[in-house]
């Protein structure tokens, strides 16, 4: 009877983990899709490295 108890409770902890390990992933790509969609939205805060550098802004102190 405990064999059955432990077993019970290992699949249990197996069915959890599997529904977090669901719910984490699809919050990670619903993100990667947002961030993806912002970034064709918003296009002119883009970073290419085929872009000329901004000029040095001055160093010194006021």
């Amino acid at each position: 009877m405990l064999n059955g108890i432990v077993s019970a409770l290992f699949v249990v902890a197996g069915g959890a983990c599997a529904m977090a390990g669901y719910a984490i992933g699809s919050w990670h790509q619903r993100r990667a899709m947002e961030a993806d969609l912002a970034s064709d939205l918003f296009a002119e805060r883009s970073f290419d490295l085929l872009d000329e550098p901004h000029p040095r802004r001055a160093q010194r102190l006021n």
